[in-house]
């Protein structure tokens, strides 16, 4: 009753976006919750000896139930299917090539409309596996992308620059030089 009633408030006022499907996957853990509380109060006020062999029979039981639990909520979790890739943007390769070729070796320095913070990260983590160098002008973007990827002042100074915008915030007369994923890329 406790977690639906934090859930719902939650919902009301701590979401900004309800169409994200990970919002509520913790609230899954609360049916098991509720059963793992029933058979330990159960457990407490038997005998000792009965208790025993009652959560042996209980654990096993547990367990199977949980599993099938695992299996059911993969089931159901959009991405999780084998061979999905729903959640992979394929230009991202592409995207880091034609920066890091722009960059000529540079540090690709990257200044970023708030609304593309999503494909930021994906270009990033894309620069890090290929070998580019990328970061993050902003330093407010830590707590998304981590110290590692916040550029140092001798990036910036030394770095090519290059802006991510949502396609509402451009300003008007701003080269593009490619767009993926609804994001623009422009030159800083």
């Amino acid at each position: 009753m406790v977690s639906s009633l934090a859930f719902v408030f939650y919902a009301t006022v701590g979401i900004d976006s309800l169409s994200e499907y990970y919002i509520g996957y913790f609230y899954w853990s609360a049916p098991l919750v509720t059963v793992l509380v029933v058979v330990l109060a159960l457990l407490e006020a038997m005998p000792a000896a009965d208790g025993v062999r009652l959560a042996s029979g209980l654990s096993t039981g547990v367990a199977v139930l949980a599993a099938a639990a695992a299996v059911a909520a993969l089931a159901v979790i959009p991405g999780t299917r084998t061979g999905s890739t729903n959640d992979i943007d394929e230009a991202l390769p592409q995207v880091v090539a034609t920066l890091a070729a722009q960059a000529h070796g540079r540090t690709i320095v990257l200044h970023i409309d708030h609304e593309a913070w999503v494909e930021t990260a994906g270009f990033l983590v894309q620069a890090e596996r290929t070998g580019v160098k990328a970061c993050l002008r902003d330093p407010w973007y830590a707590f998304l992308m981590t110290s590692q990827f916040i550029c140092t002042p001798a990036q910036v100074a030394g770095g090519r620059g290059f802006w991510f915008y949502a396609p509402q915030s451009v300003p008007p007369h701003t080269p593009v030089i490619l767009r993926f994923s609804g994001i623009v890329v422009a030159p800083a």
